[in-house]
């Protein structure tokens, strides 16, 4: 799994770098990186694969699991609940602290990418780059650098 994670790292670095844009120096960021993608069909359909695999069924497969995983939990709380003698309050903090932990997690998935995904999305889709906030490259770098 982390090997596939890792070769299709790779194969979206690649096609972005190599394939489908070329390096230019970014003024005023201080950064070297692909070309804005010019706004074609080619450019918009790897736009949407890109944001496609490596945000949503990322964010929908740890829905899935998150929701899998509480109705597990749910379930062997009800079976403690009835075949124990544990109080039904302290069995009750278990499990929301369970639900809590795994609410921080999806919550900071989420919050750290939102900031990628509006840029993004915005550069893909305004024709006139010159119109997009040099500082916004920075900001949304930044916030995925320290996820």
């Amino acid at each position: 799994m982390i090997g596939a994670a890792w070769g299709w790292a790779i194969v979206c670095a690649s096609l972005t770098t190599f394939i489908l844009s070329t390096s230019k120096y970014k003024e005023g960021t201080m950064q070297c990186g692909p070309k804005y993608p010019t706004y074609s069909t080619k450019s918009l359909t790897f736009h949407f694969i890109i944001q496609a695999s490596n945000i949503f069924l990322p964010l929908f497969l740890m829905i899935g699991c998150y929701v899998r995983m509480f109705a597990e939990i749910k379930q062997h709380m009800q079976r403690l609940d009835e075949n124990t003698a544990l109080d039904r309050n302290m069995i009750f903090s278990q499990q929301r602290r369970v639900t809590i932990t795994l609410l921080i997690v999806l919550s900071c998935f989420v919050l750290c990418w939102i900031p990628y995904c509006v840029y993004s999305n915005y550069a893909a889709f305004v024709r006139d780059k010159s119109t997009i906030p040099r500082y916004a490259n920075a900001i949304v770098s930044k916030v995925i650098l320290y996820s």
